[in-house]
């Protein structure tokens, strides 16, 4: 069973959230709160395997709050929630350590998907959060993410595929890989760039 934290300042959202996972075989929501410092009370007694958090709340927001978990609570990880399509926020939260980033009108399944996905050590980007991001690094005058040293062709290939949004599957495809091989070169990329996940390595090229 995966344990979740909602964080959010809407009683409705909390509610929803914790009625629509409820229905799953595999996830519960064994805590909410309303606000980032709520949260970290909350993670004083409960143990939780995932935290979805809003991203504008008072007191300490999203990636405010996602900031603070990382030294007490660096196995937790977290999955921004937000009706804001904000390049900004996104950035904001992926430089403060969020494995995820969905927009609130995903449907029950994708997240669920991605409490999964970031349990198991993934990264999630809603479609929204995605094209933001892949937009930014087009438009970056770096020329491109082909620009980056010491990457072999294969690299290059392989961080092309990462800056679309593209999934360790979705990569062998195209690359007429396995996906232990893409796998492989992933962990190599991100590894030269000094980033430990693939939401930084995108946030990298997108400042």
């Amino acid at each position: 069973m995966i344990r979740v934290l909602v964080v959010d300042d809407q009683p409705l959202i909390r509610d929803a959230l914790r009625v629509m996972l409820g229905t799953t075989d595999d996830l519960r929501v064994v805590a909410d709160a309303a606000d980032g410092l709520g949260a970290l009370d909350v993670l004083r007694s409960v143990v939780v395997d995932v935290a979805l958090v809003d991203a504008r709340m008072p007191g300490l927001d999203g990636p405010e709050l996602i900031e603070r978990l990382r030294e007490p609570h660096p196995r937790v990880p977290c999955i921004v929630l937000t009706t804001f399509d904000d390049e900004e926020l996104l950035l904001r939260a992926l430089g403060a350590g969020a494995k995820g980033y969905l927009l609130k009108d995903a449907s029950p399944g994708d997240i669920g998907d991605a409490v999964r996905r970031v349990h198991g050590g993934g990264t999630v980007l809603g479609s929204v959060p995605a094209e933001l991001l892949v937009a930014r690094v087009l438009a970056s005058p770096r020329g491109g993410p082909t620009t980056a040293p010491d990457l072999t062709e294969r690299e290059r290939e392989v961080l092309d595929a990462l800056l679309e949004g593209l999934s360790n599957r979705e990569i062998a495809q195209r690359l007429f890989l396995s996906t232990g091989s893409v796998k492989n070169v992933v962990t190599s990329v991100l590894r030269k760039h000094g980033v430990r996940d693939r939401a930084r390595l995108i946030a990298h090229y997108a400042r």
